[in-house]
């Protein structure tokens, strides 16, 4: 599924106010479809590894890693590796922090015994729970506002941008280009590439590719064959596309697919 989606999370954030359970990728493939939501997440890799999208940016993500999104952002997960668990925090930011990323190396604080802690007592519903949660939650925040950093690349998309990323993911297999994103904004091709790029930092010409590439991965992991990838995004053929993803990833789509075998379960990371 390429077309992100809005995910209905208002009327349970207000009555529940914070949102805390797993998710699980059994084999390898997409964990999470491209969505958003009007509430913040908060990611915490118990196990596994995660290709992670946010907006316009990618991110390989292993045990220990932690990630912020910000509300509104467009994100989107991807299982690399088997059996992979993802401890998920949605809830609404009162300070809306920007979306923040980090690495389970570089916190001081063992954040995968405060996770445990908030899955432990949003299961369980013991009395005070929702304080404890909520104040769990803070903390976990507080370290990410303190050695967390901005996730590399990732620009806040406005309202207008968002419209036009979701046409770019719903026409990404129906041959866009320039000329059509820009008829579906209401611009001239001059000023909506001058536009999109103020919005998104990068040049539509980029993000279109960086799109198509992103869609590339999980087709591959997928199973589709190249000749299938290649006709799906838009390629001449298999030989275009496999050095477009050579160029993007320094490696051939065969080699991608061989690297991501190597990796069956987390132990062997």
């Amino acid at each position: 599924m390429l077309l992100s989606y809005r995910e209905p999370l208002d009327s349970l954030i207000a009555q529940k106010e914070v949102l805390v359970f797993i998710n699980r990728c059994q084999n390898q493939g997409l964990m999470c479809p491209d969505h958003w939501h009007s509430c913040s997440e908060l990611l915490f890799i118990f196990g596994g590894c995660v290709e992670q999208t946010v907006n316009s940016t990618s991110k390989t993500l292993s045990a220990g890693d932690t990630l912020l999104i910000s509300s509104g952002d467009i994100h989107g997960t991807l299982a690399l590796t088997e059996d992979c668990y993802v401890g998920v925090v949605q809830f609404q930011d009162q300070e809306s922090h920007p979306s923040l990323l980090l690495p389970g190396e570089e916190s001081e604080e063992d954040l995968s015994a405060l996770f445990t802690r908030l899955l432990e007592e949003s299961t369980l519903c013991r009395p005070g729970h929702r304080l404890i949660v909520r104040g769990l939650l803070l903390e976990a925040l507080g370290f990410l506002e303190r050695w967390g950093t901005p996730l590399p690349g990732c620009v806040p998309l406005s309202a207008e941008a968002l419209k036009w990323e979701e046409y770019i993911r719903e026409h990404l297999l129906d041959g866009i280009s320039l000329s059509s994103a820009a008829a579906f904004a209401g611009y001239s091709e001059s000023h909506f590439s001058r536009r999109f790029q103020q919005l998104t930092g990068m040049s539509f010409r980029s993000y279109l590719e960086e799109a198509r590439m992103n869609a590339a991965r999980k087709m591959l992991l997928e199973g589709l064959s190249l000749w299938e990838i290649s006709q799906a995004l838009g390629y001449d053929g298999i030989s275009s596309f496999s050095r477009a993803f050579k160029r993007k990833f320094h490696q051939t789509p065969g080699q991608y697919q061989a690297a991501q075998q190597m990796h069956k379960t987390p132990q062997e990371m």
